[in-house]
């Protein structure tokens, strides 16, 4: 979509309406990431939290500087092809790159000895738990 964007011309309603849809779409992965460190290490997500908001933050405190440098000369539209072929590829090489390693699963180093990885049996406050008593 954010390559369609750089094609729009001169026609505002077209860009804005592609780029509107494409930022919806790039939202919808928010609470996949959420939930996905939730799910990684229950104890540590606030750590993993905030060292994944510093990532974004360093990149959103880069992208004017890198869109500036990129666009220096006139501006035209090629130019802007560019960073949006560049947005683009930044978008499909993060989803490329969850598809292939990403998972739900407790990780070892998470700290929860209790909780067993398969999710069978549950140790809760004392109490054994079955899959099948839940």
């Amino acid at each position: 979509m954010l390559i369609v964007v750089g094609y729009a011309g001169c026609n505002r309603a077209l860009a804005v309406a592609v780029l509107f849809i494409a930022v919806g779409c790039m939202h919808i992965s928010v609470p996949v990431v959420v939930t996905n460190q939730l799910d990684l290490a229950p104890l540590h997500a606030g750590k993993i939290m905030g060292l994944t908001h510093f990532v974004a933050i360093v990149a959103q405190i880069t992208a004017p500087h890198v869109i500036g440098a990129l666009t220096y000369h006139r501006s035209t539209r090629f130019e802007w092809q560019i960073i949006f072929f560049l947005a683009a590829g930044i978008y499909a090489v993060g989803a490329i790159v969850f598809g292939i390693f990403g998972s739900g699963k407790i990780q070892s180093w998470a700290g929860m000895p209790d909780v067993y990885v398969t999710g069978v049996v549950q140790q809760l406050d004392g109490a054994t738990v079955r899959q099948s008593d839940m």
